[in-house]
């Protein structure tokens, strides 16, 4: 019985040993509880803040994009209107000279008053296909006049010439 006796004391003591632990561990652990749920409250609202704030950057930076893109298709519209030296090559290497060989086009734009000339020097093999490739230059839309000194007919053949293109350049 002694036996008996002893082991039920030793087991009301281990259990209350056990319940004062489980007391313990709950009247501890409620603060640390708060405390974390305290601290990840913070940190969201933390977090939720820097998410506004670089929305808010990333809004800015949309509308500073789209105000460089205007700026450039403003410049681009501007110079969708300006005649390019190219262009005006293009239009007139695109007029018709049969038996004409050019070898220098020469473009040039006053700065004072905005006048655009051009020089087209080559050789014609005959006088009458130098004629006319003079007409169909000056036939063209974008060139008034077709400037081509007499003396260059003085010859028949192999004719060396350069013609003075004057316009605006624009078909």
């Amino acid at each position: 019985m002694i036996r008996k006796t002893y082991f039920t004391r030793l087991a009301s003591v281990v259990l209350l040993a056990l319940a004062m632990a489980v007391l313990l561990y709950g009247l501890f652990g409620i603060p640390i509880y708060m405390y974390l749920n305290n601290e990840v409250r913070s940190q969201q609202q933390v977090l939720s803040g820097l998410k506004a704030q670089l929305s808010k950057q990333h809004v800015e930076e949309v509308e500073n994009r789209i105000t460089a893109l205007n700026n450039n298709s403003r410049f681009l519209e501007t110079i969708g209107g300006h005649i390019t030296a190219s262009s005006v090559v293009r239009w007139v290497l695109a007029v018709s000279r049969v038996g004409i060989t050019l070898s220098q086009i020469t473009y040039n734009v006053s700065k004072t008053t905005k006048k655009i000339t051009m020089m087209v020097s080559g050789s014609a093999g005959t006088r009458d296909e130098l004629q006319q490739y003079q007409r169909a230059l000056q036939n063209t839309s974008f060139i008034s006049d077709a400037e081509l000194p007499v003396d260059v007919y003085a010859k028949k053949k192999n004719i060396a010439f350069s013609i003075k293109l004057t316009g605006t350049f624009k078909p």
